[in-house]
């Protein structure tokens, strides 16, 4: 839902005291943007249903197109609540919303089995989410129908800024599907699909859980970069613990897990699965980026770099589809995120915080290593002694899990008590202020 407010309610996280008529006016902004997003929407559904030569899409994009009418409602209360770390009362609307849906959806299914069911499951979703966050946001920050037009112009420059990179980056990231999707049909597609959306589980579920928190307290302490640094090493030093070893363990077991799982007909996704966990391990170091540039409030610098994003990825997605298909592209989308790594360095961390090279490197290396290791024991467990059935399983999940949170214990122990003590104690990430 990446037009739901065209941006604009995320400059609230660079305002310090957001008065009750800037408020008004962008819950106003992102209404009249949600209807033109419907009205866009409805008048595209033709076209989309032309290109895919799909006529059974017509009437899911056209019930979906509302939602957009309805997200807007509660999108700037997500933000507050964001701002001020109410983390728990977010996390409960998005619980609540997400099982009455799934609920839904599922008894529609069983009713009768048909798209419409998950459709109608996610515009439950968004109207309970939207509902309730307007509900409970609007008796804590209230607004009228104070419109200023001076104020919506400067919060429209931000969001121009935000909504441009979130539409290259929406197509920049489907292009690999769009592509073996033209050239190599459904069923290649579908494998590759199926790979991609397991490695890019973590990047959006728990990478997200970190920076949501980062964002809101980078912006009280965008000033000091001292502060600033020591905070992104901390979430970069958390975020590296729990993906590497995810994703190391995922071209591990994948080899177990498609076969016992999904069958073997999908068994060709292995290799993809595999390639694209390394892509997925590099990603998750760039992804935070998002917490200095929206903190600062330099939505010009994250269009920026979401422009550089798309130049890396297109020719390489190209080359890799002309070279050998699915397989190729995998591989042309590791080494594009090689390369985005280091430009993310040089474009955005040492821009905001003074970071050198070696520092960078170093608070991602003992875990990287850690892993690595871990992936080698396993890899020898696999070849040459464990069957592939359930307890063969089990048992590399358990001996690999053991041993890195062992590891982790003697060489990487300040990260691991960090995390140790998160988990115990259920504190929130915080700043030395």
């Amino acid at each position: 839902m990446i037009y739901s407010d065209a941006g604009i309610s995320n400059i609230l996280l660079s305002k310090e005291n957001p008065s009750k008529e800037f408020i008004s006016t962008l819950f106003i902004g992102n209404i009249f943007f949600g209807f033109l997003v419907t009205l866009v929407l409805l008048a595209l559904n033709p076209l989309i249903v032309s290109f895919y030569h799909e006529e059974s899409l017509r009437m899911p994009l056209f019930l979906i197109s509302f939602v957009f009418l309805i997200i807007p409602l509660g999108q700037q209360f997500q933000v507050l609540f964001q701002k001020n770390l109410q983390f728990n009362v977010l996390s409960k609307i998005e619980i609540s919303s997400n099982f009455i849906g799934f609920i839904l959806s599922l008894s529609l299914a069983v009713i009768h089995p048909n798209v419409l069911a998950l459709v109608f499951g996610q515009i439950t979703i968004y109207t309970m989410k939207a509902g309730l966050l307007f509900f409970i946001g609007s008796k804590k920050w209230r607004h009228g129908l104070y419109f200023s037009f001076n104020e919506f112009k400067q919060s429209f420059s931000f969001g121009a800024f935000q909504m441009g990179e979130k539409t290259v980056h929406f197509f920049s990231t489907n292009l690999d599907k769009m592509i073996i999707g033209k050239l190599f049909g459904t069923e290649v597609l579908g494998l590759y699909n199926l790979a991609y959306q397991i490695i890019i589980l973590p990047v959006l579920k728990i990478n997200p859980v970190i920076t949501n928190i980062a964002v809101s307290l980078f912006s009280r302490v965008s000033n000091n970069k001292e502060k600033l640094k020591k905070g992104y090493l901390s979430i970069l030093g958390y975020i590296s613990f729990i993906n590497f070893p995810i994703y190391f363990g995922l071209a591990l077991v994948s080899p177990l897990i498609v076969p016992l799982f999904l069958g073997e007909k999908w068994s060709e996704s292995i290799e993809l699965i595999q390639v694209l966990s390394i892509m997925g391990a590099i990603r998750s170091l760039i992804s935070p980026n998002t917490t200095l540039t929206v903190s600062h409030g330099r939505a010009d610098i994250g269009f920026t770099w979401t422009i550089v994003t798309m130049i890396i990825l297109i020719p390489s997605i190209t080359v890799g589809a002309f070279i050998g298909g699915a397989v190729a592209i995998s591989w042309a989308l590791v080494i594009s995120q090689v390369i985005l790594f280091f430009i993310n360095y040089g474009l955005i961390i040492k821009r905001f915080i003074s970071l050198t090279l070696y520092e960078y490197i170093r608070v991602f290396f003992k875990p990287l290593m850690i892993s690595f290791v871990m992936f080698l024991i396993g890899y020898g467990l696999l070849e040459y002694t464990l069957p592939i059935n359930y307890f063969g399983l089990f048992f590399l999940m358990s001996t690999c899990i053991l041993f890195y949170f062992v590891f982790n214990s003697i060489l990487n122990k300040e990260v691991f008590m960090d995390f140790y003590s998160l988990v115990k104690k259920n504190k929130r990430i915080k700043l030395n202020t």
